[in-house]
This record gives structure tokens, C-alpha cells and sequence, in this order.
């Protein structure tokens, strides 16, 4: 008698499919991840979903990639997806800059970014603005009088 290796040893007959446990159907499984204070780049292959079936989103700090799609047949039988991955965002990364990208043959790319610091440029004039202002007595910007101009003060005429 032997032991259990063939799927009509589990009295499933002959026909039956039996499924490892660790068998994964490459759904958002595979991929690359990198990240830094400043960045984050994460890469899955999506390829069983449609562009309609996924979402990515902004909650708190984390990034939140879904693909759900309902029952579909295949060779197998039947199937129904759904995954939810989450990522934190790097410390420094803004979520208004998070870009995601969809290739044809189903590679999703989402990327965070910190906010590029503008270089300084080497200076700029300001311009000064002459602004007349309504008070008494001299103050700066205030045109001088006629006599102030000939040389001699207001108190000698």
C-alpha cells in the first residue's frame, strides 16, 4: 500500500486538480521595492487585472495599491482576485507628488518623491519701492522745499 501521492490516494479520483499551498498565480506578487527618507519606487506585475480594477491611494501615511476584480473563468475553473498592499511613505515625501504609472503589459510603478529644493540663484535686486506718506517733518522719501534745494533753511527766510 502506498502513501499519499497521487490525488486518487485522497479518494478525489484521477480527474482532480489538487493545488500546492504555496502556489501563488503571480498576482501582485512580484515586483521591486526601494526606498529612502526622500523616496519611494515600488514595482508589481498587475498583468491579471485591468487598468478599471486597480486603485492607488493616499491614507494617512501609507500607500495603498488594491486590484479586486470579480469572478472570471479560466483553464482551471474559476477565479476571483484581490490584493491590498501597503507601503509607508518615506518621512520626507510629499503625497501630492506620488505618481503611478500602468504599462501595457501590466507592470504598475508608483513612485514618492520629496520636494525638490529650488537652487538659489546667486542674487536679485529688490526693487525699493518710494512711497509718500501724509505726516509732517521730514522722513524719507518726502521731496525736499524750494529753499532746502537753494541752499539755505526753512528757518532763515
Amino acid at each position: 500500500m502506498s502513501g499519499f501521492g497521487s490525488p486518487g490516494d485522497l479518494g478525489l479520483g484521477s480527474t482532480s486538480f489538487v493545488q500546492p499551498h504555496n502556489y501563488q498565480f503571480g498576482t501582485a506578487t512580484s515586483g521591486s521595492f526601494q526606498s529612502s527618507d526622500d523616496y519611494l519606487s515600488v514595482s508589481m506585475d498587475v498583468s491579471a487585472f485591468a487598468p478599471e480594477d486597480l486603485k492607488v491611494s493616499i491614507v494617512g501615511n501609507q500607500l495603498v495599491v488594491e486590484g479586486k476584480h470579480g469572478e472570471k473563468s479560466d483553464a482551471l475553473g474559476s477565479i476571483e482576485r484581490h490584493f491590498i498592499r501597503k507601503f509607508t511613505l518615506p518621512r520626507n515625501a510629499h503625497p501630492d507628488l506620488v505618481q503611478s504609472n500602468l504599462t501595457a503589459d501590466g507592470h504598475l510603478t508608483v513612485t514618492a518623491s520629496a520636494p525638490k529644493i529650488k537652487e538659489t540663484s546667486p542674487g536679485r535686486t529688490i526693487p525699493i519701492k518710494i512711497v509718500n506718506t501724509n505726516t509732517t517733518g521730514s522722513s524719507f522719501g518726502q521731496q525736499p522745499s524750494t529753499s532746502q534745494q537753494n541752499g539755505t533753511s526753512p528757518a532763515a527766510q
